[in-house]
């Protein structure tokens, strides 16, 4: 059974604000499912801990292309990268 969290869990766990994890929501990151009132929503635990894993990585090349390699997809370095275009 799929375990959820509330809008205030959710953001804590992704230190972000809620405003933030409303943007998230608007822009596909994350979805927001129905709560147990019209005014809440929750947020299903295994893809807020995806996100929180993408976040901890950051945006750095080399953090990139190592987990892009530990899943087995195709990288090229970047110096590569420029020698073929």
């Amino acid at each position: 059974m799929p375990s959820y969290l509330t809008a205030a869990e959710t953001a804590a766990l992704l230190g972000i604000s809620r405003q933030t994890l409303y943007s998230y929501v608007n822009r596909g990151i994350l979805r927001a499912l129905p709560g147990d009132s019209p005014r809440e929503s929750r947020y299903l635990k295994s893809e807020v801990e995806r996100v929180a894993q993408t976040r901890r990585r950051g945006r750095k090349p080399t953090d990139v292309a190592q987990t892009a390699l530990d899943w087995g997809l195709p990288v090229l370095d970047e110096s590569l990268n420029r020698r073929l275009r």
